[in-house]
């Protein structure tokens, strides 16, 4: 069970999130850099987001989604934080320079973020967003932005020959933070991620956060 979400995980960062959504009506269009800008001028900029996430992913080897739930911190120096709390409990935090993974009474397995390149690409995403400088996200994204006042839909298409294997496309909309990604991987499977309950309270991480970050 422990590795089944674990590669849930990872298989969201190897996901495709193409989704084909529709279009807005009405929607301002940004490319490129462009688009990158414009929604990193619009979204919460804080230190630290938390919020809630529910994901759900479904594969063509199990007749039914696999469903987790649990708590994100978005750290902008540290990295991303995912405190599952169903269907029990494990902590990944991610960082430029290492995955750490700690399940209750077990030792934490550390493994360098560049062997996981797609979990490397997944904390670009989130902290470019989230940050003033999407440099990070351009660098391995092609974007494609379409908003209409508050709400905003994001394509992204991977530029990166190893992340395209996996990855055909990202797909994340919102208004003042990322409400929604969804996924599709080139093998069919899907995850879709909601993200809810977000909170800049308290602006630095706690002292468990900052463990779990590896000090």
């Amino acid at each position: 069970m422990v590795r089944w979400v674990t590669t849930m995980i990872r298989a969201l960062l190897m996901a495709a999130l193409a989704v084909g959504m529709p279009g807005m009506a009405g929607a301002e269009t940004l490319q490129g850099k462009a688009a990158l800008q414009a929604l990193t001028a619009q979204v919460e900029k804080a230190e630290v987001l938390r919020a809630n996430f529910r994901q759900v992913r479904t594969t063509k080897a199990l007749s039914q989604p696999l469903v987790s739930e649990g708590k994100l911190v978005v750290a902008g120096n540290r990295g991303l934080l995912w405190q599952l709390e169903n269907p029990f409990p494990l902590m990944i935090a991610i960082t430029p320079e290492k995955i750490i993974e700690r399940e209750e009474g077990l030792p934490a397995r550390v493994t360098p973020t560049a062997s996981q390149p797609m979990f490397g690409a997944f904390t670009r995403l989130f902290l470019g967003l989230l940050s003033s400088k999407p440099e990070g996200v351009a660098e391995i994204f092609d974007a494609r932005l379409e908003r209409t006042g508050a709400a905003w839909q994001l394509r992204l298409t991977p530029k990166d020959a190893l992340i395209r294997r996996a990855i055909a496309g990202i797909d994340v909309t919102g208004g003042r933070f990322i409400e929604k990604v969804l996924v599709r991987e080139q093998s069919g499977d899907a995850t879709a991620i909601d993200i809810s309950g977000h909170t800049i309270r308290p602006a630095a991480l706690t002292p468990a956060e900052r463990r779990a970050f590896g000090g």
